[in-house]
């Protein structure tokens, strides 16, 4: 059952060496929003700053992992050939790799996982500027920090609203919020045009039944989606309320330190030898450009496997390329491994990020 109330899942952060900065960017961003989900910071057993994350969160708000013990565990290597070992357990991966088992022992089903560094949450409606007709897509960040019904948070019940979509078919394993930069364009930008993407960055609601791994030191989160995604295994993103952070390499600490030694180009590399048949590595931006990933999404995407052609028995996921078709399948069309449960996907996905229309 997905959850009902903020009490039924929990919000881990994954954090390292900066209490302070956590606590000025995500964590009080969440008191903000009136968010009433317990929040736990996820740091690793070599963390220096370990003391100071439980004199703020207290001790039972602080999950410790072991990163070395979680490298035996998980064969994640993609590009290990430009770093040490010791270097390389400074990336994220190690975190993410574990959250599944941290979402088990504290006792949830459902978790949502952030990273330390976000300064803000809000949602995007599209209006027409007066005396024309052309769209744009102001922000309203007041709407997050509201109270509904007196009770739950805009915020708790947007992500009550996305473990719902999470728990709608059996082949998703992730739902993510889009980023400010996903928004570039404005209601030209390709979130808006078609209200979801398929990915999951940054922000993951998931669900300790449909466990799946990240691979790689550099963009962790884009070689899972990539990964899993070419498996059937599908993450997506909806034009939902948004996420910000703050700007690449500039708040100190983090993988901030890797990027600077090693470079983007490394970084956006690890994700085309993962799935090197829909990831490139290519440039970003017109005014201040820089080296980024590329993905070929009707490559990166399974196609639709109609029933007639499954010899033995249906297929385990649903492998629809749905920025091809309708979210809802057609009646007449034989795919036996269909949850009837997507239609809460097209119903989200045409809400085009209006709060009003949301729940």
């Amino acid at each position: 059952m997905t959850p009902k109330s903020a009490k039924d899942f929990v919000i881990l952060i994954l954090t390292y060496g900066r209490p302070d900065f956590m606590a000025s960017h995500t964590w009080g961003l969440l008191d903000k929003c009136n968010c009433q989900a317990r929040k736990v910071a996820c740091i690793s057993d070599d963390d220096p700053a370990g003391d100071a994350y439980r004199k703020m969160c207290g001790d039972e708000n602080v999950f410790v992992y072991n990163k070395i013990e979680s490298e035996k565990k998980y064969d994640i290597d993609l590009l290990d050939c430009y770093w040490g070992k010791s270097l390389s357990r400074k990336a994220t991966v190690w975190g993410r790799n574990e959250q599944f088992r941290m979402a088990r022992e504290l006792g949830y089903r459902w978790f949502m996982v952030l990273d330390d560094d976000y300064t803000g949450v809000s949602f995007r409606r599209p209006m027409a500027r007066k005396g024309t007709d052309k769209p744009f897509f102001p922000l309203f960040t007041e709407d997050m920090m509201a109270q509904m019904d007196g009770e739950i948070s805009v915020f708790d019940r947007c992500c009550i609203k996305c473990f719902e979509l999470l728990d709608s078919a059996p082949w998703m394993i992730s739902v993510g919020l889009p980023q400010a930069g996903d928004f570039l364009g404005g209601a030209e930008s390709k979130v808006f045009k078609r209200s979801w993407i398929w990915k999951a960055m940054n922000v993951f609601f998931c669900d300790t039944e449909k466990e799946y791994r990240y691979y790689g030191r550099f963009n962790d989160d884009v070689n899972a989606y990539v990964l899993n995604g070419r498996r059937g295994q599908m993450s997506l993103t909806l034009a939902t309320p948004s996420i910000n952070q703050e700007p690449t390499q500039k708040a100190k600490g983090g993988v901030t330190d890797l990027y600077k030694m090693f470079g983007t180009y490394v970084k956006s590399l690890t994700s085309a030898v993962a799935c090197p048949s829909s990831v490139s590595v290519s440039c970003m931006g017109t005014v201040a450009p820089r080296i980024h990933h590329s993905i070929e999404w009707a490559i990166m995407c399974p196609r639709v496997v109609d029933a007639s052609v499954c010899k033995d028995r249906p297929l385990d996921y649903q492998t629809e390329c749905l920025h091809s078709m309708s979210f809802t399948p057609d009646p007449n069309r034989k795919v036996s491994f269909m949850d009837p449960r997507c239609e809460i996907v097209e119903e989200m996905a045409t809400s085009h990020s209006s709060i009003d229309n949301f729940f």
